[in-house]
């Protein structure tokens, strides 16, 4: 079977290779979330990306610990532009790193998506789970502060680190 990478980035990022690798497979054998969970094809990309993204302070993924589910991941597609809410929830009300968790959901989904300024991605604690909530939410989702965050080296190479 040849590999089609289609949405995945062709980069040398040895995580989404695995990535497109695992979901030709599952479309080419028919086996797959849309089988078991009733996820949308982009539902499961997404969801796939994001799963294996590691907890910087344990040693285990956001999809291990339940911060992250595939019908937490809304997908919408109005014209050329795909438009993804992702809900998820820290593993603590009072969570330091929940910012980071979220900027390196932000960052795998960039390096990982082919074609990713085709998405608006909105990341989203679901409500009630986290005490600063609202103020990560709008962290998260904001352009330059995702950039600044992403030009500091010392926060960069902790990212980098848990979406290895």
């Amino acid at each position: 079977m040849s590999l089609d990478l289609g949405r995945f980035s062709s980069s040398k990022n040895h995580s989404c290779l695995v990535i497109a690798e695992k979901f030709a497979a599952e479309k080419h054998s028919g086996s797959g979330y849309e089988a078991d969970y009733g996820l949308s094809e982009e539902q499961q990309i997404i969801f796939d990306i994001l799963r294996t993204v590691k907890d910087p302070e344990h040693p285990y993924t956001i999809e291990e610990l339940l911060m992250i589910k595939g019908n937490d991941i809304i997908v919408t597609m109005p014209g050329n532009k795909k438009f993804v809410t992702i809900y998820w929830a820290p593993t603590l009300g009072r969570c330091a790193y929940a910012l980071h968790i979220a900027l390196s959901m932000r960052v795998k989904l960039e390096k990982c998506l082919k074609s990713y300024d085709d998405y608006k991605i909105t990341l989203l604690i679901k409500q009630d789970t986290h005490q600063k909530e609202k103020e990560i939410n709008k962290q998260a989702n904001d352009k330059e502060r995702v950039q600044a965050a992403k030009e500091n080296p010392k926060l960069y190479a902790l990212i980098e680190s848990m979406i290895r």
